[in-house]
């Protein structure tokens, strides 16, 4: 979209998640048999198509990195990385010898941070952790949900992290942690904890200048902070 006239710029259709990259130059679609297409934004025209051989069979695929290298896909109990030049699994979490430590737990999102060191992974149980990109072990856990995450953003200057969590299957009508928190991604520290929804909050996203945080809930509401 152009922002400033509203009128659509782009349609790509058969996109399933999307990123811009770092620099600017391009868009990277992911399909969902986890192809990546790369499109040039100043001619809007397609240079790239990385074909998969259709081996995600189990999970949904969530997301593509900022070069289209890798995706993700997101099965009910594990993680996993893939290749997108070489079609090859590159590892999933938990591993056969690392076996999940929260049985009853299931995976609610995943997705890249932007500096493309780590996987960040969100499980029903509110736990937010950080999978080494290179080798799949986690890195470092935050805590502080108690219900669902479903979605999370970073900062423009890469020192915060914003998540949401709650109930949005609508068996609910009030959810015990309809909550926005903000973390200090060096330290894990909470900083902050915004309120005011009735239900489960399944949406958020920073301004681009990092002063104000945004998000959505299944109660229809929109909250600028």
């Amino acid at each position: 979209w152009n922002l400033d006239s509203g009128s659509s710029v782009m349609v790509l259709e058969g996109v399933v998640a999307g990123v811009f990259s770092q620099d600017g130059r391009y868009i990277f679609g992911l399909t969902r048999d986890c192809s990546v297409k790369q499109w040039d934004v100043g001619s809007r025209t397609e240079v790239r198509h990385s074909n998969h051989s259709g081996n995600i069979k189990h999970g949904d695929v969530e997301a593509v990195d900022a070069q289209g290298r890798y995706c993700l896909e997101k099965r009910w109990d594990k993680t996993v990385l893939w290749d997108t030049t070489t079609d090859k699994e590159i590892w999933h979490y938990p591993s056969e010898g690392e076996a999940e430590t929260r049985s009853n737990s299931y995976v609610t999102y995943a997705g890249f941070s932007p500096d493309g060191k780590y996987v960040v992974r969100g499980s029903s149980d509110g736990t937010l952790q950080f999978l080494d990109i290179g080798t799949g072990h986690e890195a470092k856990r935050f805590t502080g949900h108690n219900e669902m995450i479903w979605s999370v953003a970073f900062s423009p200057d890469g020192k915060r992290l914003a998540s949401v969590s709650g109930d949005i299957s609508g068996f609910s009508r009030y959810s015990s942690d309809s909550l926005l928190r903000e973390w200090d991604l060096a330290t894990g520290a909470q900083l902050r904890t915004f309120e005011g929804f009735t239900s489960g909050v399944n949406s958020v996203a920073f301004s681009r200048d990092g002063q104000y945080v945004v998000a959505g809930g299944r109660d229809k509401a929109i909250k600028l902070w």
